[in-house]
């Protein structure tokens, strides 16, 4: 019986040690840690549904789970931060067409101005591991990205 807990004593530092240590290199790795707009929640598919309306909700969840891809690429520099820029305006789109009322509420406004500021933290080169050119671009980009957001939110 000792012998099972330590073992399980050991178990459970290991697996601490290495949340802690993926947490610490790539936090994106750890969906918890992701801001509320990228968080998987996607639109439940029902019977009742019509046929416009099942595209729509697929169109939304497809593009959500795309945008939820193309962050972590981003992260792990596999795509421009451009490509997160576009997707992020797709989803918009297909949050604004769907007929269920999930267009532009003030949370989503502001879940959507959260993800750009930190995206724009995310962007800056001086908190990045390893710096690259594209790195100081991505970095403008970020900021008029969060920018054009909170002109769009001044504008309502």
């Amino acid at each position: 019986m000792k012998f099972i807990a330590s073992t399980a004593a050991v178990l459970l530092l290991i697996a601490t040690v290495a949340y802690a240590q993926i947490n610490k290199d790539k936090p994106w790795e750890l969906e918890d840690t992701w801001p509320v707009y990228i968080q998987n929640h996607p639109i439940s598919l029902e019977a009742k549904d019509g046929d416009s309306t099942r595209l729509l909700k697929k169109r939304f969840n497809e593009t959500l789970e795309e945008l939820r891809h193309r962050y972590t690429y981003w992260e792990a520099r596999e795509c421009q931060l451009q490509d997160v820029f576009d997707n992020v305006d797709r989803l918009e789109l297909a949050r604004e067409t769907h007929p269920e009322g999930i267009g532009r509420p003030t949370t989503l406004n502001e879940q959507r101005l959260d993800f750009a500021k930190y995206l724009e933290m995310r962007a800056n080169p001086q908190k990045r591991p390893v710096q690259r050119n594209i790195d100081f671009v991505d970095a403008k980009r970020a900021e008029g990205f969060r920018l054009s957001i909170e002109v769009e939110q001044l504008q309502k």
